[in-house]
């Protein structure tokens, strides 16, 4: 059982399932600096709130017009 920032958190590889992403990628993002993941002992976890500002900041795709 998950108490206090654990259970409001997820671990690498649940992260990497919920964005449809690789565990590679995921550390690419944090060792970029655009995803902040957090030590609590020996566990690498990644907070909702710093998941929700990483999605948020991901770039925007704007349609493409029709060409005339």
């Amino acid at each position: 059982m998950q108490h206090g920032i654990e259970s409001d958190a997820d671990s690498i590889d649940a992260f990497a399932v919920k964005n449809n992403i690789s565990r590679r990628t995921v550390y690419e993002e944090i060792n970029l600096g655009r995803l902040i993941a957090r030590k609590v002992g020996s566990r690498t976890i990644i907070t909702k709130e710093d998941a929700a500002a990483w999605r948020r900041s991901l770039p925007k795709l704007m349609p493409v017009s029709a060409a005339s």
